[in-house]
């Protein structure tokens, strides 16, 4: 059962503007002016057997990608992830100078979803596996899973925005929103984080030119039927075939939006095609690595990257000021990893009763609803629920209709 208890109404003050929004217009850009609803933090229901784990189930790679360092929008499909080289310590770094946030959506602005959705197309087809769209209940990626799941916990910092979207009958698009989808290094203190991931790896074979491999995954969560994409930093060297296929480019251009542009799109890069190029191969999951640059870990924030993306690996560079001094390898089946498991289980309960909450906002609204869901620290931990102006979709017209079910 749905906890609607936590939903509330909210009444406009009809000719004011809230005072988050004279704060920080980027964030409410193309949201009106007041929030139509709010949602507040869910509570652990009484009487939970706590040996009733909510788990991930029935997880199938359905896609994957990588996207090329190109002006013209390119993936490779299915990609590869970089290959861990090894090296011997110390070695050094240099500096970040830019990284991406959210490459999907600095590639292709008005579809970022598109390069998902194409790979999970291509390689479904050559592996035999049926999706039955409409039966699905969340398309997202797994950086929202993580940014719901800390404010669910009540320990959430950043403040963040999901803009939400009905395809079909029942199944909920979790739309990334960013600032900045690349960022540039302005900071005092700098970042080694990206650096560390290009000097420890190297290029799979026929990936060379790659700047980041996604792959996505459908599987259960908390009885939710979920399709979630997530960044691959590394793999291990014994994924490595001795050889990799190519083929010729696909370009793909999706048909025009029936609404303006997203206000994300940007002037030139919103209208370019999405170039496919067979290179690449498919990895097995239990050769995934998540690598990190820190000497000290935030186990309630990294945990749940290994967690959603069932992440087997972490790789942690172990440095002061760039120079690498140790490299520290924990697995997620360690028993100290376990426990933290265990100890989330609560928040991830919240976060499934979340995501049923939103689902059924989502579907109240209907088809022609476009909501965004708002955190601000200020706002005592809770979610505000705001409509957007802009009817623009997330996916272009010939792929929203595989949602729709079929009429007997």
């Amino acid at each position: 059962m749905v906890p609607t208890a936590a939903v509330s109404s909210v009444t406009p003050k009809s000719g004011r503007k809230t005072a988050q929004a004279k704060r920080d217009k980027k964030r409410h850009k193309g949201l009106a002016e007041v929030p139509l609803q709010i949602i507040d933090k869910p509570a652990v229901p009484p009487n939970v057997d706590p040996n009733d784990l909510i788990s991930i189930e029935n997880m199938t790679l359905i896609g994957s990608y990588s996207w090329v360092d190109s002006a013209e929008p390119t993936i490779l499909v299915p990609g590869s992830p970089p290959v861990w080289r090894n090296r011997p310590t110390p070695y050094t770094l240099a500096p970040d100078k830019k990284s991406f946030v959210y490459e999907d959506a600095y590639r292709m602005p008005r579809f970022p979803n598109l390069a998902r959705m194409r790979a999970i197309d291509i390689m479904t087809k050559e592996k035999g596996i049926h999706i039955d769209w409409p039966g699905i209940d969340f398309i997202t990626d797994r950086n929202a899973l993580r940014k719901l799941l800390k404010w669910a916990s009540g320990s959430s910092g950043k403040e963040f925005r999901i803009d939400l979207e009905l395809v079909g009958e029942r199944m909920v698009c979790l739309n990334r929103w960013e600032p900045n989808n690349q960022d540039v290094n302005h900071r005092r203190q700098p970042g080694y984080g990206h650096r560390f991931e290009l000097e420890s790896t190297r290029a799979a074979p026929g990936c060379g030119g790659t700047t980041g491999h996604h792959r996505i995954s459908s599987y259960t969560f908390g009885g939710l039927k979920m399709i979630v994409s997530y960044e691959v930093d590394a793999c291990t060297p014994t994924s490595t075939p001795s050889a990799t296929r190519t083929a010729a480019v696909d370009s793909h251009r999706p048909s025009k939006p029936s609404a303006p542009g997203s206000s994300r799109a940007g002037a030139s890069k919103s209208n370019k095609a999405l170039n496919i190029v067979r290179a690449g191969y498919e990895v097995p999951q239990d050769s995934l690595i998540e690598l990190k640059s820190s000497a000290k870990i935030t186990w309630t924030d990294t945990y749940p990257q290994l967690y959603f993306g069932q992440i087997p690996y972490l790789y942690r560079g172990i440095h002061d000021l760039g120079k690498v001094r140790q490299i520290v390898k924990r697995e997620r089946t360690e028993e100290a990893l376990l426990r933290i498991d265990g100890a989330l289980q609560a928040n991830i309960r919240k976060l499934r009763d979340a995501l049923r909450i939103i689902q059924t906002l989502v579907v109240e609204h209907g088809r022609h609803g476009r909501l965004t869901v708002l955190y601000e620290q200020k706002h005592d931990r809770r979610l505000e629920v705001y409509r957007r102006t802009s009817q623009a979709s997330c996916l272009p017209p010939e792929i929203l209709r595989r949602f729709e079910t079929p009429e007997a």
